[in-house]
């Protein structure tokens, strides 16, 4: 499970108040998290690691939240360190984290498309939000703060530092202790599985025209299978939505020129909640 890469830059004092939160998150599906037997004695550890680039030295927060069936919610955080010197010098280091597995019953999730894991990069938080999290904690239903809560050996004010700025790439989260060297995947790969989140129409799709009195129909075949039935968002057209499966959605018109517009698009992400 891995990523490309991330840019935030900042200006001062963008953020203020105990309740504040800044972050960056990737979720992670529950099928693909199936070997780690979450919630059992035989749990597995998972290890994250990255590289990372930032002109502002200190302690950044990370955590694994899970909250797969909207009830039991669960969390864990870590630390990583830029010092002054690498901050200084705004050159590329190498992290490494390992969470230990979670033997708590209520780490189970089940084995769908929802979310499995959301992975937080925490750039800031207010004291709202902050709290040791160096072992497994659970969370009440409904109660899950922005980025589900920081490590108090944050020490970072990302937004409030001007022109900050941070990086990460080759961004890796594996099963076991050990982290390996970033698997560098052919660009088509990649494409193929953002495919099965989110696709954007590039060109039209043509259908039927009706007349009078009859219906006309257009389908859209997407590229790729989606996660689950995507919600379609129509450019360029009147038409109405009737039918959306992962792997296909037809409109209709009564009467006009059936079609879905260039730019349409078909968006099967797993949502913040």
């Amino acid at each position: 499970m891995c990523c490309g890469g991330a840019d935030v830059g900042a200006t001062a004092s963008v953020l203020t108040g105990t309740n504040r939160a800044q972050y960056i998150h990737q979720e992670i599906e529950a099928v693909n998290l199936s070997n780690i037997k979450a919630g059992t004695a035989d749990a597995l550890p998972v290890t994250l690691s990255f590289w990372v680039r930032s002109n502002l030295a200190g302690n950044y927060s990370v955590n694994l939240y899970k909250n797969n069936n909207g009830t039991n919610e669960r969390v864990i955080g870590a630390t990583y360190n830029i010092s002054a010197a690498e901050a200084s010098a705004n050159e590329w280091v190498h992290r490494t984290i390992t969470f230990p597995g979670d033997t708590n019953a209520l780490g189970v999730f089940a084995l769908n498309v929802n979310r499995g894991y959301r992975v937080s990069f925490i750039l800031e938080s207010g004291s709202d939000f902050t709290e040791d999290l160096t072992n497994w904690t659970s969370r009440g239903a409904g109660t899950a703060a922005p980025a589900a809560y920081v490590d108090d050996g944050h020490d970072v004010n990302f937004s409030q530092t001007a022109n900050a700025s941070i990086r990460f790439t080759g961004v890796q989260l594996e099963f076991g202790s050990i982290a390996t060297p970033f698997e560098i995947l052919p660009w088509t790969d990649h494409e193929n599985d953002c495919l099965r989140y989110y696709e954007v129409l590039d060109g039209l799709v043509e259908g039927t025209y009706a007349y009078s009195g009859t219906t006309g129909f257009a389908t859209w075949h997407f590229k790729k299978r989606k996660r689950n039935n995507p919600t379609i968002t129509l450019v360029a057209s009147n038409d109405t939505l009737s039918t959306v499966l992962t792997d296909s959605a037809l409109i209709y018109a009564a009467p006009g020129y059936a079609y879905f517009g260039d730019g349409s698009i078909a968006d099967a992400e797993i949502t913040w909640n």
